[in-house]
C-alpha cells in the first residue's frame, strides 16, 4: 500500500478498477483507497500487468508499505 497522503498510515481497499490479467499504463488509476481523511484514486506509476491482487475490495487496516498486488 503506498501513502497516498502525508499522514496516511492504513487505508481501505474501496474498489478495485482493474482485474487480474490487466494491462495497466503509467497513470491509469487502479483502485480507490479510503484514508482517515478522505478516499484516493491510487494512480499506477509503471506500465504493466495486475498479476495477482492480494488485498479483496473491502479490506481495511491495509499498512502503508504493505504488498497489495503484484
Amino acid at each position: 500500500m503506498p501513502a497516498l497522503s502525508p499522514t496516511m498510515e492504513t487505508g481501505k481497499i474501496t474498489q478495485w478498477l482493474k482485474k487480474e490479467g490487466d494491462k495497466v499504463d503509467a497513470g491509469d488509476v487502479i483502485a480507490n483507497v479510503e484514508t482517515d481523511k478522505a478516499t484516493i484514486d491510487f494512480v499506477y506509476q509503471d506500465d504493466g500487468y495486475i498479476a495477482k491482487l492480494l488485498v479483496p475490495e473491502g479490506s481495511g487496516n491495509i499498512k502503508v508499505g504493505q504488498v497489495i498486488y503484484f
